[in-house]
């Protein structure tokens, strides 16, 4: 099969409109590795919850190495990771649908996405911690402040509803 040496899909991280789907485009066979060895054996039969991700994100970390800006990277991914699953839980109970279907709407997402993995990048490239803070502070950490508060907005909205199969 050719497929296999595939290790990033650039247009598909590129386009995500969700943190989420990220990690699917973005150095695909570690992610493989990551999801089963580390993540689905701290989630067991459970529900995967914020610190599932963060113990995934310390061992990514770790992996790269132990330079400060990796941390500081994979750490904060964890509350992008939320941000991303506030936004989902948003549009599936708070939302309109004709917003949650526009292109507008996919745009929107796109481009928060992709600003956000660029910002938070600085961090993985920078290395140094003072380095990483001080470009975070240049902006205000506006990001950061914003996947902070859908972080904490996401506890505060229901759950949605899974329709059963029948």
């Amino acid at each position: 099969r050719w497929g296999r040496p595939v290790n990033v899909r650039l247009r598909g991280m590129w386009l995500s409109d969700s943190a989420t789907i990220v990690p699917t485009h973005w150095n695909l066979r570690t992610g493989i590795f990551l999801k089963h060895y580390v993540y689905e054996r701290l989630v067991g039969g459970g529900r995967p919850g914020f610190a599932h991700i963060l113990v995934t994100q310390l061992v990514t970390a770790f992996w790269h190495g132990v330079y400060p800006g990796y941390f500081i990277f994979f750490i904060s991914t964890v509350f992008y990771l939320q941000s991303a699953r506030t936004i989902y839980r948003a549009e599936q109970t708070v939302l309109p649908g004709w917003l949650v279907g526009s292109s507008l709407w996919w745009l929107i997402k796109v481009v928060w996405t992709d600003v956000a993995v660029c910002h938070l990048s600085m961090a993985f490239m920078l290395l140094e911690a003072n380095a990483s803070f001080e470009v975070f502070r240049d902006v205000g950490f506006v990001i950061h402040i914003t996947m902070f508060v859908l972080s904490a907005v996401g506890m505060a909205l229901p759950r949605a509803s899974r329709k059963k199969a029948k």
